[in-house]
């Protein structure tokens, strides 16, 4: 496993925190300049044996030695990670295959430890290891509509897994009959008549986690172009929901899509991840679910696509609009710019929806 880089500086943030210190206060019981104090803190100079000193002697039982270790186990880390990129995969090569301008944006890492973190998710030990590990990375997917990028998906699936223990509660195996019951369709679809996004996420992994399912919801990652996908993890189905559009009714529909590739037994495990694309039947799983073809089929023969129609029709078959309008602009009976209203879109606070479960 690659070790994780820590900053001196995330040492020092606590200490001071211990003592209440902030970065003037401790500038000035070390005699120094609150400017280097930011440029230890941020990584951006080196710890000299004099300033260790002074550490030893502000933060009480702690040795000169134990600052300069830290610090300097931080600088070989990242001069070895450089040395093993070598001129096949470069720092930069990785950091545009894998995406990390966007994918750990925020965070103030430099490069080195943005390739640092994306080994550390993938849980192996070097750059050559994650390639490799990508390049044996066995899935499937239609390359009729998504056709993603291979390192994209194998990025995201991998955040993804990461999470998979922290958000969910598993206390029951997982048996298709309960998934098959009536009952717990009818449940599901009760959930999924709400647009109130993280509410539903909530009640969604209670009623995974009840039937033996585990559910993870993540933002999309770059030109992953996955809306979703099914797998194992530990004997259980596992299914991954994306960000991709944006879009209330992509979500569920997606949602329920993969519970139609449960639902039908597909064959899938922890290494193969069947990405959501156009498989016309867990896509006709999906919509007869939400609302049943005879009765979409009379909507449609209706003619009748304004405002209230919509709206009527929906709440007679227990849906938001959002689905409704979403199947009339796929099939083309409305443009893609009718009826926006009904089309809600996830704001970038939406998509924060596990801050509770970190905590």
């Amino acid at each position: 496993m690659s070790k994780k880089l820590v900053k001196l500086g995330t040492f020092i943030l606590d200490y001071m925190e211990e003592l209440g210190y902030s970065r003037k206060q401790l500038a000035e019981k070390m005699k120094m300049s609150q400017k280097y104090i930011s440029e230890l803190i941020n990584a951006k100079t080196k710890l000299s044996v004099e300033v260790a000193l002074k550490f030893e002697k502000v933060f009480k039982g702690t040795k000169a030695e134990f600052w300069l270790q830290i610090d300097n186990a931080y600088y070989v880390a990242l001069e070895r990670l450089k040395v093993e990129s070598g001129s096949l995969y470069s720092l930069d090569k990785v950091n545009n295959d894998f995406s990390l301008s966007t994918l750990l944006k925020g965070l103030g890492l430099s490069l080195e430890e943005k390739v640092n973190e994306l080994l550390n998710i993938h849980e192996v030990d070097s750059i050559n290891q994650l390639y490799q590990k990508c390049d044996t990375f066995e899935y499937s997917y239609n390359f009729m509509q998504d056709n993603g990028d291979k390192k994209s998906i194998y990025n995201w699936i991998a955040i993804c897994n990461k999470q998979i223990e922290i958000v969910n509660k598993i206390p029951n195996k997982f048996e298709l009959k309960n998934l098959q019951n009536q009952d717990n369709l009818n449940e599901l679809k009760y959930i999924l008549y709400s647009k109130d996004f993280n509410n539903v996420l909530n009640e969604l992994t209670d009623f995974c986690n009840d039937l033996g399912i585990y559910l993870i919801f993540n933002e999309a990652v770059t030109n992953s172009k996955v809306r979703g996908a099914t797998g194992y993890y530990k004997d259980n189905p596992v299914i991954y929901l994306s960000s991709r559009f944006k879009r209330l009714d992509a979500i569920y529909f997606s949602f329920v899509h993969e519970i139609g590739h449960i639902i039908e037994n597909e064959n899938v495990n922890e290494k193969t991840i069947n990405i959501n694309t156009e498989e016309i039947t867990h896509n006709a799983f999906a919509r007869d679910f939400f609302i049943e073809k005879k009765d979409y089929n009379q909507f449609i023969s209706s003619g009748l696509f304004e405002p209230k129609n919509i709206v009527e029709f929906s709440s007679r078959c227990n849906v938001i609009e959002d689905i409704l309008v979403g199947f009339l602009q796929h099939d083309k009976y409305v443009e893609m710019n009718q009826l926006t209203k009904y089309r809600t879109i996830l704001k970038e606070g939406d998509l924060n929806v596990y801050s509770d479960f970190e905590k």
